[in-house]
């Protein structure tokens, strides 16, 4: 199935009820980023005294991650449920048997074929490592219950919430102004940019891009969903 732009605009003309779009995506990005820096300095008051640690231990990590589940996962679901006709139908937001497989194809070819390919000739310019945020992040993890925490965060939650939003909310209200491929690449932009990672962006901007494909394509978040835990599965399987 693939979803054309001008099918995208019908959807919104037939459907008068929907009446959510980018005002809603720009406002839980601001949740997301000015809400998330209040919730780490209220983190860091309760669990650590108000001061900020060397390395932030695991356990405060995944504490970290409530913000960006209320702002990336409850936010935008409150949004379809209240303004629209539901995340299933307002973000594609179904899943099929054959998602995973064609996920994790896609999920495994751009880790090690596609980025690799991206940063060979980055790499002679530029003097760093660009894993170097991923392994430091492996460094925290010392005990079985932090691995099941890094598990559980990156493999699991990061998926969940960034596609519902990025490729749900913001990819379908971007749809209601511009044609597929201007919308698929202005979502990746923004994916890219928010992680505020420059050496990572190239990657993340690529990703974006096949991820955003595969929901316009199949109409499902499904592809995305399975895309997105291989690709995030494969790195942490391979730094532990």
């Amino acid at each position: 199935m693939d979803v054309s732009p001008s099918a995208a605009g019908e959807t919104g003309r037939e459907h008068p009820e929907v009446r959510w779009g980018l005002p809603d995506a720009r406002l839980w990005l601001v949740v997301a980023h000015v809400g998330g820096a209040v919730w780490f300095v209220a983190v860091l008051q309760l669990l650590h005294n108000g001061e900020q640690p060397e390395s932030i231990p695991m356990s405060t990590r995944t504490v970290l991650q409530i913000g960006f589940v209320v702002a990336y996962g409850i936010g935008p679901w409150l949004t379809a449920s209240l303004r629209g006709r539901g995340p299933r139908l307002d973000y594609l937001s179904a899943v099929k048997p054959e998602d995973a497989g064609i996920g994790f194809a896609a999920g495994l070819v751009t880790q090690f074929v596609i980025i690799p390919a991206l940063y060979f000739p980055i790499l002679f310019f530029v003097d760093q490592d660009p894993s170097e945020v991923a392994r430091r992040l492996m460094e925290l993890v010392s005990t079985n219950t932090d691995r099941l925490l890094l598990i559980l965060v990156v493999v699991v939650l990061a998926p969940l919430v960034e596609e519902f939003f990025f490729r749900g909310l913001l990819l379908q209200a971007l749809l209601q102004y511009m044609g597929r491929w201007p919308a698929v690449a202005l979502q990746a932009f923004v994916f890219s940019a928010v992680h505020f990672q420059p050496l990572q962006a190239a990657g993340l901007f690529v990703f974006g891009l096949v991820a955003g494909a595969l929901v316009t394509h199949s109409g499902r978040l499904g592809p995305a969903w399975a895309m997105h835990v291989a690709f995030n599965g494969a790195t942490v399987a391979v730094l532990l």
